[in-house]
C-alpha cells in the first residue's frame, strides 16, 4: 500500500486547496479595495468560488473512495482555479503599491492569514515569470506587515515564530536552481545598505545620498531571491531598522521646520513680511497644510518633508533683515489676462513650477502659450462647464482636458487646493501646445534640408528635457493622490500624463530619428 502522506495525488489535492486559499483570499482583498476607494460599481468576477470549493471537498471524498476518479477531478479543479488566479492577477496589474500601502494604513480589521494569503497570491502567480519592480514592493510591503504584526515593529518580540513563517514563504519559491554566487553578492548588496543606513546621523544623509531609492533599486533587482531564506529575514531586519531611523530623524527635521514656519507665521502677523515674497509664503502655507494632511491620513513619506523643507529654504533667504529681493514680474500681458489676484496671494508665476524655473526662464520656454492659455480661459463663460470650455473654439488649439480647466478656475479663484498641482497642471498645458509647435518647424525643417539643426533642434532638445522632468513629476502627484484616496483625480492625472507622453514621444522621434 502506498503511504498517503506521499500519495502523489494527495499531495496535488493538498496544493490546489492552499492555491484556493491564496486565490479566494486575495478576491476578497481585491473586492474590499475597491469598495475602500469608493468605486460605484464593484467589478463582478466569472467565476463561483463556492462551486469551486465544492469541487475540492468531493474530490477529498474521492481520494478514500474512488480513486479511479480523482485525478480527474483534480485536473478539472487546476484548470479551473488556474483561470481564477490569471483574472485576479490581471485586476492586479491596475493596483499599485501605494493603493496598497494606503488600504493596509486605514482599514485595521484584517489579520495575519490575510498577508500570508495574499503573499501566496503573488507567489503563485509569479511562478515561471520575473518579479517586476511593482510586484517586489507590493510583497516587501506585505510581509514587513506581517513580520511587525508577529515580531513587533523593531522585530524583537516573537522571532522563533517569525523565523518558522518566513521560512514557510520561502519554502514556497522555487529558488533550486539559482547560483549560490550570486545569492551571496545580493546578500552582500544588502548589507552594505544595512550598514550605511547604520551611519546616518542626519535627515539630509538618507535625501541627499538617496539611499532609500537606493536600497528599493537594491530589492527590486532581487527577483525571486527577494524569498531566499537569509535575504528575507536579512531584508525585514534592514526594513525595520530603515523605518526606526527614518522616524528618529524625520521627527527632529520636523520640529527645525516648523519652528522656523512658527517664527514666518509671527512675522506675517506682524506685518513685517515683505509684499515681494508673499507668493513664497502662501506656497509655504500651502505645503504645511497638505503636510499635516498627510500626517493625519497616516500616508507621510520623505518626500513630503523634503518638499515643505525645500519650500522653507526657497523662502528663508527673502526674509533676511537686508530685505528681499524684488520679484521678477510676469509679462503685463499675462498679468491682465487674469482675474483681480485671489486672497490666497496666488500669482501668474505659480503656473509654472518655480522650483525649477525662474520667471524668466519660463516665459522664455512656454511664456506665449501661457499668454494665449491665460487670455482664453480667463474670457470662457464662467458658468460653463469645465468639458465645454475645453472644447470651445479660442482654446481648441490646447486640446485641454476639463480637468486642466478646473486647475485655471481654483488659482484663479483663490479655492482651497493644492496650488503646486493646479500650477503644475496648466504648466503641463502650455507645454503640450508647445510641443506640438516645435515638432511642426521641425517637420518644415527637416523637408527644406533633410534635417533638424541649429536654433529649431536647441530650442526643441530643452523642451525635451524639460517634458521629461515634467512626466517624472506626474508619478509623484499620482502617488500622492492614490495615497489620498482620491481615484478620480488618478484617473485625471493618469489622463494628463498619457497626453503629455504621447507628445513628448513624438518630439522625441523627429529630433533623435536617422536621417
Amino acid at each position: 500500500a502506498v503511504d498517503k502522506e506521499v500519495n502523489p495525488l494527495n499531495s496535488k489535492y493538498i496544493e490546489l486547496t492552499a492555491r484556493y486559499k491564496a486565490c479566494w483570499t486575495f478576491h476578497r482583498f481585491i473586492v474590499g479595495l475597491q469598495k475602500f476607494f469608493g468605486q460605484r460599481e464593484i467589478r463582478s468576477f466569472p467565476f463561483d468560488f463556492q462551486s469551486l470549493y465544492k469541487k475540492l471537498r468531493a474530490a477529498s471524498v474521492s481520494l478514500n473512495t474512488a480513486p479511479e476518479t480523482v485525478e480527474g477531478e483534480l485536473a478539472e479543479i487546476e484548470e479551473e482555479l488556474g483561470k481564477f488566479m490569471d483574472v485576479l492577477d490581471q485586476q492586479d496589474g491596475s493596483v499599485s503599491p501605494s493603493q496598497i500601502r494606503l488600504f493596509f494604513t486605514r482599514v485595521k480589521n484584517w489579520d495575519e492569514r490575510l498577508l500570508i494569503e495574499m503573499i501566496r497570491f503573488y507567489q503563485e502567480t509569479q511562478r515561471g515569470r520575473s518579479w517586476t519592480p511593482d510586484r517586489i514592493d507590493k510583497a516587501d510591503f506585505l510581509v514587513s506587515r506581517l513580520a511587525e504584526s508577529v515580531a513587533g515593529p523593531d522585530l524583537q518580540g516573537d522571532r522563533g515564530r517569525l523565523a518558522r513563517i518566513l521560512g514557510r514563504l520561502s519554502a514556497n519559491v522555487e529558488l533550486e536552481d539559482v547560483d549560490s554566487g550570486k545569492t551571496e553578492n545580493r546578500r552582500k548588496l544588502i548589507e552594505s545598505v544595512r550598514s550605511e543606513i547604520r551611519r546616518v546621523r542626519q535627515f539630509e544623509e538618507l535625501t541627499d545620498k538617496d539611499l532609500v531609492g537606493h536600497y528599493r533599486r537594491a530589492k527590486h533587482g532581487l527577483g525571486r531571491l527577494f524569498f531566499e531564506g537569509s535575504i528575507l529575514a536579512l531584508v525585514m531586519e534592514t526594513n525595520a531598522l530603515l523605518s526606526e531611523r527614518i522616524q528618529e530623524l524625520s521627527k527632529l527635521e520636523e520640529k527645525r521646520i516648523f519652528d522656523d514656519y512658527e517664527r514666518i507665521s509671527r512675522l506675517e502677523r506682524e506685518g513685517t513680511v515683505d509684499t515681494s515674497v508673499v507668493e513664497a509664503v502662501n506656497e509655504l502655507h500651502s505645503e504645511v497644510g497638505r503636510f499635516k494632511k498627510v500626517l493625519k491620513a497616516g500616508g507621510f513619506r520623505l518626500a513630503d518633508l523634503t518638499r515643505l523643507k525645500k519650500a522653507l529654504e526657497r523662502l528663508s533667504p527673502l526674509l533676511e533683515p537686508e530685505g528681499a529681493a524684488e520679484a521678477p514680474r510676469p509679462p503685463a500681458a499675462v498679468e491682465a489676462a487674469l482675474p483681480a489676484r485671489p486672497p490666497s496671494g496666488v500669482g501668474p508665476s505659480a503656473f509654472v513650477m518655480p522650483s525649477l524655473f525662474s520667471w524668466r526662464e519660463a516665459q522664455d520656454l512656454v511664456g506665449s502659450d501661457l499668454e494665449d492659455l491665460f487670455s482664453s480661459l480667463s474670457a470662457a463663460e464662467p458658468t460653463a462647464g469645465p468639458a465645454a470650455v475645453a472644447t470651445s473654439a479660442p482654446l481648441i488649439s490646447f486640446r485641454l482636458e476639463p480637468r486642466e480647466v478646473v486647475a485655471f478656475r481654483r488659482l484663479a479663484a483663490g479655492a482651497e487646493a493644492d496650488d503646486r498641482l493646479e500650477g503644475f497642471l496648466i504648466g503641463a498645458a502650455a507645454l503640450r501646445r508647445r510641443i506640438n509647435r516645435e515638432v511642426d518647424e521641425i517637420h518644415a525643417q527637416v523637408s527644406r534640408s533633410g534635417t533638424a539643426s541649429g536654433a529649431v533642434a536647441d530650442s526643441a532638445r530643452r523642451t525635451a528635457a524639460v517634458a521629461d522632468w515634467y512626466l517624472r513629476q506626474f508619478e509623484h502627484f499620482t502617488e500622492t493622490a492614490a495615497l489620498d484616496g482620491e481615484t478620480d483625480e488618478v484617473r485625471d492625472l493618469q489622463v494628463l500624463k498619457m497626453r503629455l507622453t504621447r507628445d513628448y514621444s513624438g518630439l522625441w522621434l523627429v529630433l533623435y530619428r536617422k536621417t
